[in-house]
């Protein structure tokens, strides 16, 4: 039997008792639904207030386009908050903080670079999306082309304030994210409860909630921001290392003049202070974006493919059904993300503990085998450079590092109870919706075909017997990220989009007679695929000794690599500055062979 150290055992207990799993994933479903939820009031809100002037429904399809068709271009970037959760995870557990400061700069500015893309596609192609449903002419497209530019220039400031979310979770302080997250919605409804108020015209509601949106929507952003700046990550001696050296200098110049300082960095700004130039944990940042890009790529097209199915379904239900279904459609869309979003605290608390304990296995093993064979090649230069060494707490006593032998247990244990909590809470949704059908639809909507639509069997029934479905779903994508799968997640969606979904939305557009619970059996479908394969994924692969083992020895190829690279630039560093100081110029043959062995390396 594997001998599981005492602090494996403290951190185990800490970690993923059954209290600790429970408090961290109510915080993250909160997190994760109090937005979609003030969305579903919203909608609420202008399908009522609007029903005096008969345009309730017209109001709530134009809203629930536009929301839709710009919310792909936040969603579809899902890997700036799950994957960011496990990058960030996963470095933090293994105690590398500079290298988890990396990935933060890499997620913002991979956010930043997202969001500008999204914004300028979605602009240029509003027209053909609007052709596209099928509303040109309609009051539904007035109503939409008004408050349409609004949301999409707030996607750029969503996908960073959705990134630093990520890093908030990757740093366990999914506390802050939630609260930050509350406030952004209760701000967000307040400003759209008080302008339906003041205003009875639809054309300055709509301009006025934009406005609203794009204000709110970049406060959280800011806000964020300075929490990731100045939280520091559980288990860190202190914040990490985000902003620029030039910045971080500045700012250290100012606070030692107030204190009357010599100027010189002690031990307490290792982690506040970013590396110097050629440092070679910066060094380890910048090779960490090719391994960051391609797994945000495999999640790209995994999100793509998903928001995909939510996209042909609207398209369909805006080209078959009229209004009144088009209507329907957006309230069952809001409820199901609602329900998935609660669930996904699970998912959330998945990643966020699994990637922990992960990083923690990956760091053991690596120390425990006695580090990276070109180790020998350093004796003679690290010998008189010690402060260049790693900032990470590589000097734990070795009898402390978990192996994936000592993490595998307490990660099937919390793994399976996340299972079974998730889909306990879908059951209580599953119950709720069919015990409340008739008070839940009149939260949405007073429309006498809007209501029929939403209450017949084929469509409520059917939202309701998937909510267990869909939480363990929910619950299994987060703790495929947990392992770094993404590649795997990547494939599963291809298969299921093509093999399952695809052909079931077809058929559903091509029927006789078109309906909602044709549409909605699609997704249904593509749940079960998803469902089927994450389960045989963890149950027969990630979770067994050999492949957590595979798993583990996958990541730790990918430091030992980092790792040669980092001390062939930092010993060709060392020599540069030596050249300089002699007074020299050119490479020596050392120099021109690190070179070389650098390049071949990368």
């Amino acid at each position: 039997m594997p001998r599981v150290s005492s602090t494996a055992r403290s951190l185990h207990r800490e970690h993923t008792s059954t209290p600790a799993l429970l408090r961290l994933s109510a915080s993250a479903a909160a997190m994760n639904a109090v937005i979609p939820l003030a969305l579903a009031v919203q909608i609420a809100l202008l399908g009522r207030l609007h029903r005096s002037r008969g345009e309730g429904a017209t109001t709530q399809a134009a809203f629930g386009l536009c929301v839709t068709s710009c919310g792909v271009g936040v969603t579809v970037f899902n890997f700036l908050v799950d994957g960011v959760t496990a990058k960030v995870g996963e470095r933090v557990g293994a105690r590398r903080w500079r290298a988890a400061a990396g990935r933060v700069r890499m997620a913002i500015a991979a956010a930043l670079a997202c969001g500008c893309v999204a914004t300028g596609a979605l602009l240029a192609l509003r027209e053909t999306l609007f052709a596209l449903f099928a509303i040109e002419g309609s009051d539904v497209a007035v109503r939409a082309r008004t408050y349409y530019a609004y949301r999409a220039l707030g996607i750029a400031p969503q996908c960073v304030a959705s990134s630093l979310g990520g890093c908030l979770g990757g740093y366990r302080r999914v506390h802050a994210a939630t609260a930050l997250s509350t406030t952004r919605a209760m701000v967000e409804t307040i400003a759209v409860a008080a302008t339906l108020t003041l205003s009875a015209d639809a054309d300055v509601v709509m301009r006025r909630i934009g406005i609203a949106y794009v204000l709110v929507v970049v406060a959280h952003a800011l806000v964020g921001g300075a929490l990731v700046l100045g939280l520091t990550p559980e288990g860190a001696p202190g914040p990490l290392a985000i902003l620029p050296a030039k910045w971080a200098r500045a700012r250290r110049r100012g606070s030692d003049d107030a204190a009357g300082d010599d100027g010189d960095d002690g031990d307490g700004d290792a982690l506040l202070a970013p590396a110097r130039a050629g440092d070679d944990d910066e060094t380890d940042a910048e090779e960490g974006w090719m391994d960051f890009a391609c797994d945000g790529a495999s999640m790209l097209i995994r999100s793509i493919l998903l928001q995909g199915s939510f996209f042909g379904a609207m398209v369909v239900a805006s080209r078959e059904l009229n209004e009144k279904g088009l209507a329907a459609h957006h309230v069952v869309s809001q409820l199901w993300m609602l329900s998935a979003y609660v669930v996904d605290g699970f998912a959330t608390a998945g990643t966020v503990v699994g990637s922990r304990l992960v990083g923690m296995a990956v760091a053991g093993d690596g120390r425990r085998g006695g580090g990276d064979a070109d180790d020998d090649d350093d004796d003679d230069d690290d010998a008189d450079d010690d402060d260049d060494d790693d900032d990470d707490d590589d000097d734990d006593d070795d009898d402390d590092d978990e192996t994936a032998a000592d993490v595998l247990p307490a990660l099937r244990s919390a793994c399976l109870r996340l299972r079974v909590f998730g889909v306990v809470t879908g059951l209580v949704f599953a119950a709720a919706l069919l015990l409340l059908r008739d008070r839940i639809v009149a939260l949405f909507t007073d429309d006498e075909d809007v209501v029929r639509t939403l209450a017949a069997p084929a469509v409520w029934t059917k939202l309701s017997l998937a909510q267990p479905l869909n939480a363990l779903v929910f619950t299994l994508d987060g703790l495929a990220y947990a392992f770094q799968d993404f590649g795997f997640v990547r494939e599963m969606f291809i298969a299921g989009v093509g093999l399952v979904f695809a052909p079931a939305l077809t058929f559903a557009a091509v029927a006789r007679a078109p309906s909602l619970g044709g549409i909605w059996t699609a997704k249904v479908a593509l749940n079960v695929w998803r469902a089927t394969v994450l389960s045989i994924r963890l149950s027969a692969y990630c979770l067994t000794e050999t492949g957590f083992e595979s798993v583990a020895e996958r990541l730790r190829r990918g430091e030992a690599d980092a790792a040669r690279r980092r001390r062939r630039r930092r010993r060709l560093m060392r020599r540069r500055r030596r050249a300089r100081v002699r007074g020299e110029g050119g490479l020596d043959d050392l120099e021109a062979s690190l070179l070389s062995g650098d390049e071949e390396g990368g």
